[in-house]
This record gives C-alpha cells, structure tokens and sequence, in this order.
C-alpha cells in the first residue's frame, strides 16, 4: 500500500492537471494526447490486475505486468502533465505555472521512488516464494 502522502501528491496532481490546466489547452494538443493515453493505458492496465487478482488470486502475470508497465508510463505521463502546465503558462500568459513545471521533477521523484519500491517488493517476493518451495 501507497503511504497517504505519496496519494495524496498523486491525486492532487492529477486533479489540478485535469481541472486547472487541461481546459487552457487544446484536447488535441500532443501534450493533453501523451498525457490522457499513459493515464488510461496505466490505470487500464492497473484496475484489471485489481479485476485479475479479485477472480484468481494465483495469476501472478498480471500484477508482474503492472509492476512492469507503470515504471515506464509514470516518467512519460508524468512528462507530459509537466509540458501541459507550460503549454497552459504560454496560452494565460502566467508566470507563476512556470515556476510549478519547474517544480514537477522535485514532486516527480518521491513518486517513482515509491512505484519502484512497490515494484521491487513485488518481484522480491516472487523470489521468496520460488525459494521456499524448492526447499
């Protein structure tokens, strides 16, 4: 499980990105199309591990999966939320959400440390569980 503030950073952001900066810039735009296509692929992939895990417990594939894919879309969503709030700074001419893109890795790197722990335990625990059978 997520520590709440590593949740809360997660859907403040999200929330702020879709509420606050998504309407100053066109749904078409590369950087609302990268955005929206890692948030769905992610959570597509994320709530059907849940969905997977709920019918079968012993599927293992699919939280591998998960664990697999997240670290991958997480840097390039996270990338284009970041392009979106400039693209948004450049369209309402406001400074101060340059200063927020500019924050966005600070903000970044907690989070991909908690998805790469989350991965680690999870193929940790793999390991373990191969161990204790074969002995």
């Amino acid at each position: 499980r997520s520590p709440l503030p590593a949740v809360l950073l997660f859907s403040g952001t999200r929330l702020g990105v879709e509420k606050l900066v998504a309407p100053s810039i066109p749904c078409g735009s590369w950087q609302h199309l990268l955005t929206v296509s890692c948030w769905s692929l992610g959570d597509t992939i994320r709530f059907g591990t849940f969905a997977v895990n709920t019918a079968d417990p012993s599927i293992v594939a699919a939280k591998s999966l998960r664990f697999t894919v997240g670290p991958v879309l997480f840097p390039i969503g996270a990338f284009g939320e970041m392009t979106m709030v400039v693209a948004a700074a450049s369209e309402k001419g406001q400074p101060g959400l340059y200063i927020a893109a500019a924050l966005w890795p600070v903000f970044f790197y907690p989070m991909m440390q908690q998805l790469l722990k989350q991965r680690r335990k999870h193929f940790s625990s793999g390991e373990k569980k191969k161990q204790i059978k074969a002995v």
